[in-house]
C-alpha cells in the first residue's frame, strides 16, 4: 500500500531568524512539504500527529492560531483503514505490515521537516523539538519515540487510545512523556489515569499525566505545558496564611514597568513558561521603550562581556546557515555558553535585531568558586583584571536572605557554628558575590545611559521577595524603582493559588509548568 505524507510549517528557521519562503518541496511519493513565514526566532519547534479522522478536523487553519511565534509542523497520515498492530507484534526491518511501514515513513517525514527548517541533528541543542500526537496518532508516535525514532525532548498525547499505546518494559530508556486526558466524569478519570500509568510502567514515575472535563485543543494543551499565568498579589488582601488567587494581565506587567528602572524576572532555569515569559517581557518593554533598554543577565560573566558584543554586531546577511551555525558554537564556546542555551537564545537574538545591549552581569565562576572553597578572604588575593570582573567587594549580612539561603541548604542560621556552617558560610559569601556583581553591573550601565531601563534575568532565588540582587540595587542607589516579578512552579499554572510567603515582597508571582518529575502518588493534576 502507497503511503502519503504531509507536514505544513510555518516558519521556516535559519540562524538569524525565520525567512519567508512559499515553494513547495517534494520529497518523493512520501511526503509534501509547504514552508510559510512566520516573524522572529523562536526557542521551541512542535511536530503535531494529528487525530487519523476522515473529516481531518485539524487542518492548519484550525492549528495556526495556537502556534502564533512557535515553528511548528503538522503530520498527516494518510494511511487510513490500515490494519493496526497489537503491542505485541514484532517491527522487524523489512516487516510489509502497513502500520509499521505507516511509522517509518512517518519518522522519515518528521526528520525530513526538521532538517528543511535547518534543523540538523548536530545543531538541535538551539532549540527545544516537542511532539505532539492526538487521539489514535498517540500510539505510532509514542513508539517512534520510544525507539528513539523521533529525535525530540518531549513527547505530549492528547486524548490518546490508551488500548493502542505500547506497554513501557522494564529497561527501557527512560523518556519525557506528558498525557493529557479529557473524561466525561470524575470515575471516568480515575479509570483511565489507572489505565494509562499501567501502559508507562517505570516511565510513569516521571510522567505528566493531567485529567479534565472537556475538549483539549492545541491551544489549550500548549498553555498547559510552556504557559504561564500572572498573579498581582496587591490585588488582594488575604487572610493569614491562606493561599488566594489573584489572575491578572501580562498588559498589568507593562503598566507596573512604565515608571521602573529596573525590571527583575526570577526564572526557574529550563523551565518553558519562564522563559516565555521573559521574551514577553522584554518585547512589552522595547515596544513602548521611550528611553535606552538593555538586557542584563545571570546567565553571562562579565569576561564574556567583548565576546558578547561582538556576537551581537554580526552582519549575518551574507553567511550561509552552516556558516551561522559555526559561528554561534564558537560564540557559545567563547561565553562559556550554559547547557540550555537554547533558551536563552531568542532573547539575545531579539536583542541583535531590536539593536538592545545585553549586559554580562555575573562573577565569573571560577572566581565564585574560590570564595565558596577559601572564604571571602580570597577575595583580596584576586589579580586586578580578576577583580574588575566582580563586584568592588562582598556584602554578606545577616537578615532575611542570608536565613532563606541557609534554610534552602537544608542549615539554620541559629546551628552550631561547627565546620558545616563554616562551609555554609562561605557558600553564602559566594552567593552574594555573585548578587553584588550582578547589581553592580546594572547600576554601572544605568549610570552611563541615564533615564534608561534593564530588564534583568536571574535565577529566582536571585530576587524572590525581593531580596538578593534588589536588595543590593536599592543598597547601591536607593532612589531606584524595582519591579520584581517571580516564577512558581505549579502542577498546573492555571489553577494554582498564591501562597503567602510567595506574595511577599513580589511585585508580580507568576506560575509556570511544573519541572519533572511532579506526579503526585495519589492521582493525576486536573486542568480547570
Amino acid at each position: 500500500m502507497r503511503v502519503a505524507t504531509t507536514f505544513v510549517a510555518i516558519g521556516l528557521l535559519s540562524w538569524c531568524g525565520f525567512t519567508a519562503n512559499a515553494d513547495k518541496v517534494e520529497f518523493k511519493d512520501e511526503a509534501t512539504f509547504s514552508v510559510k513565514a512566520a516573524p522572529g526566532y523562536q526557542r521551541e519547534i512542535v511536530v503535531v500527529f494529528p487525530k487519523p479522522s476522515a473529516k481531518r478536523e485539524l487542518t492548519l487553519a484550525q492549528q495556526a492560531p495556537a502556534f502564533t511565534g512557535t515553528s511548528f509542523v503538522a503530520l498527516e497520515d494518510c494511511c487510513q483503514g490500515a490494519r493496526r498492530m497489537t503491542q505485541d507484534e514484532p517491527e522487524a526491518a523489512g516487516d510489509p505490515d502497513a502500520d509499521a511501514l505507516r511509522r517509518r515513513k512517518l519518522a522519515a517525514a518528521f526528520e525530513a521537516g526538521l532538517k528543511k527548517l535547518g534543523l540538523e541533528p548536530a545543531q538541535r541543542k538551539f532549540v527545544r523539538v516537542t511532539a505532539m500526537a492526538f487521539e489514535g496518532s498517540s500510539g505510532d508516535a509514542m513508539r517512534l519515540y520510544a525507539a528513539g525514532k523521533l529525535d525530540c525532548d518531549q513527547l505530549i498525547m492528547v486524548d490518546p487510545v490508551i488500548e493502542e499505546l505500547p506497554t513501557v518494559g522494564a529497561g527501557q530508556k527512560m523518556r519525557a512523556i506528558d498525557m493529557v486526558l479529557p473524561s466525561r466524569s470524575d470515575a471516568e478519570a480515575v479509570r483511565r489515569f489507572a489505565d494509562v500509568i499501567t501502559r508507562l510502567g517505570p516511565w510513569s514515575k516521571t510522567a505528566r499525566v493531567f485529567t479534565g472535563a472537556g475538549e483539549w485543543g492545541v491551544q489549550r494543551t500548549l498553555e498547559l505545558f510552556r504557559g504561564y499565568q500572572v498573579h498581582d498579589p496587591k490585588r488582594a488582601q488575604p487572610a493569614m496564611d491562606t493561599p488566594f488567587r489573584t489572575a491578572t494581565r501580562l498588559e498589568d506587567i507593562r503598566s507596573a514597568c512604565k515608571s521602573a528602572d529596573v525590571v527583575i524576572v526570577g526564572e526557574l532555569h529550563g523551565n518553558p513558561g519562564a522563559h516565555t515569559l521573559q521574551l514577553d517581557v522584554l518585547e512589552l518593554l522595547q515596544a513602548k521603550a521611550a528611553q535606552p533598554l538593555a538586557l542584563s543577565t545571570e546567565q553571562f560573566e562579565r569576561d564574556t562581556q567583548a565576546g558578547l558584543d561582538a556576537f551581537l554586531t554580526q552582519d549575518l546577511s551574507k553567511m550561509t546557515a552552516v556558516e551561522r551555525g559555526k559561528m554561534e558554537q564558537a560564540f557559545m564556546k567563547e561565553t562559556r555558553a550554559w547547557p540550555n542555551y537554547a533558551d536563552y537564545r531568542p532573547l539575545v537574538e531579539f536583542c541583535r535585531t531590536s539593536n538592545l545591549p545585553v549586559i554580562a552581569g555575573n562573577v565569573p565562576r571560577p572566581l565564585a568558586a574560590r570564595i565558596n572553597k577559601e572564604g571571602p578572604e580570597a577575595f583580596e588575593k584576586f589579580t586586578p583584571e580578576e577583580k574588575a570582573w566582580c563586584a568592588s567587594k562582598i556584602n554578606a549580612p545577616e537578615g532575611a536572605y542570608k536565613d532563606k539561603f541557609f534554610e534552602v541548604m537544608g542549615s539554620s542560621t541559629s546551628a552550631k557554628k561547627d565546620d558545616r556552617y563554616a562551609a555554609m558560610e562561605r557558600m553564602y559569601n559566594a552567593q552574594c558575590l555573585k548578587d553584588d556583581t550582578m547589581a553592580e553591573s546594572i547600576v554601572a550601565w544605568l549610570d552611563k545611559n541615564k533615564g534608561g531601563k534593564v530588564l534583568h534575568i536571574n535565577g529566582a532565588f536571585h530576587s524572590a521577595g525581593g531580596l538578593g540582587v534588589p536588595e543590593k540595587l536599592k543598597a547601591l542607589r536607593p532612589e531606584l524603582k524595582i519591579v520584581v516579578i517571580t516564577c512558581v512552579e505549579a502542577d498546573n499554572p492555571f489553577t494554582a493559588e498564591v501562597e503567602p510567603d510567595d506574595a511577599k515582597g513580589n511585585d508580580f508571582v507568576v506560575f509556570v509548568p511544573g519541572s519533572r518529575p511532579n506526579r503526585s502518588s495519589e492521582g493525576p493534576a486536573h486542568p480547570k
